[in-house]
């Protein structure tokens, strides 16, 4: 694949350090994850804005990969703040 724009790779680290983060959710309360899903929400937002500008057949599934782990991080997040 043809080299990443600047946009891309900074919406990666993103990705990778809120997953990182997920790792502290067992000792994280649920106040917190209100603050945690507001962030969850503005990677998501700049994902979607690459996705709809930027879509080939060979970035499809990168992109499809990343919305995947956003939305499990965000499931858990929510569970963690309802209490279930």
């Amino acid at each position: 694949m043809s080299k990443r724009s600047e946009k891309m790779v900074g919406l990666i680290e993103e990705v990778e350090q809120l997953g990182a983060t997920q790792l502290a959710q067992a000792t994280m309360a649920p106040d917190d994850a209100a603050d945690f899903i507001a962030q969850i929400e503005k990677v998501g937002s700049k994902l979607g804005i690459l996705y709809a500008t930027c879509c080939t057949p060979t970035r499809e599934p990168i992109y499809a990969a990343m919305f995947k782990s956003l939305s499990k991080i965000h499931l858990r997040l929510l569970r963690l703040q309802h209490g279930r």
